[in-house]
């Protein structure tokens, strides 16, 4: 036990202060294409056209994919108590009839330098029919609310768990205090943003960037593109901060590796700051109401906790 509470050397910082540290930027592949995503700019939306034909006119831009085109399946999620019940509000890779989030991914274009393409995305052109967003999960599931998902209701799942007899705490209570509590959304932020570089060759896929659950994302990875998880090679990177952001397979993920094995040549991706802001994962936004039971004496005898939590679009 002597380490502890020593001053230890941290095995990595030697090499990354020296700048002989490898992030997925760092890599390059000989003919690699890049890809530039085109995003929502509406919170809220039926998509009723999305035309790529301009930005296929541009010299060096090799392919453009729309929702249309692709036939994947939705991005599962990682960890929850009953997948099955959240199929129906799962995301697609590229958005198909609707949007419900700004930055949600609706196409894709790959081209020959990183600023041609996106200068080429920015010629998509993608016509909404507007509609009311959620702001709310505690109004969500009120009266008149829009929903986000035909057939199903904005309230995806109620979970319950008690400890104790707290009905009988509150019912002997000399007195009950509440207080409504909210917890803002929040993201990561870190130096790095998300990036991932795959290259398609024989019959197995190479990957580059998948720094956090990277055998998660390959056994998803390998069911959605309809390959064995053995053809898929997960290679690690530095990884400049991470912070919870790059623990899930985003829809990124999906369109690099399946536009490589498309286009024949890799396929590079790395997002700027201001597309890391809209189209990273966010977090707990939360409103709860909680409730003390208290005593004459005032020892606190039973508490209630009522939780509405934002999970987002999807």
């Amino acid at each position: 036990m002597s380490e502890v509470g020593s001053r230890v050397p941290r095995l990595e910082d030697p090499r990354l202060l020296t700048g002989a540290g490898s992030f997925v930027d760092d890599v390059d592949r000989p003919g690699q294409l890049h890809l530039r995503v085109v995003r929502s700019t509406v919170a809220h939306g039926r998509i009723l056209a999305v035309d790529v034909a301009s930005a296929l006119e541009m010299p060096g831009v090799v392919l453009a994919r729309t929702g249309a085109e692709l036939c994947l399946p939705p991005i599962p999620v990682r960890v929850s108590p009953d997948p099955g019940q959240l199929e129906p509000y799962l995301q697609p890779v590229l958005a198909r009839e609707r949007v419900r989030y700004v930055g949600e991914p609706i196409a894709v274009v790959l081209a020959e330098d990183p600023y041609l393409a996106e200068d080429a995305a920015e010629l998509v052109e993608v016509i909404y029919e507007g509609l009311e967003p959620v702001l709310e999960a505690a109004s969500a599931g009120a009266p008149g609310t829009p929903a986000l998902f035909e057939g199903s209701s904005n309230e995806v799942a109620e979970l319950h768990a008690s400890f104790g007899d707290a009905g009988a705490a509150f019912e002997a209570a000399h007195r009950i205090v509440s207080v409504d509590v909210a917890v803002g959304r929040q993201t990561a932020v870190p130096i790095e943003t998300r990036g991932l570089l795959a290259e398609w060759s024989a019959d197995h896929l190479e990957i580059w960037g998948a720094t956090k659950v990277p055998h998660f994302n390959r056994r998803v990875l390998a069911d959605m593109l309809g390959i064995e998880p053995s053809q898929i090679r997960m290679r690690r990177s530095d990884a400049g901060g991470g912070f919870g952001v790059r623990g899930e397979l985003y829809p990124e993920d999906v369109l690099v590796a399946l536009l490589a094995r498309e286009a024949g040549r890799p396929v590079k991706w790395v997002e700027d700051r201001a597309e890391h802001l809209v189209a990273a994962n966010h977090s707990r936004d939360q409103a709860h109401v909680l409730s003390g039971a208290f005593s004459a004496e005032g020892d606190l005898l039973g508490l209630r906790a009522e939780i509405w939590h934002d999970n987002g679009a999807y």
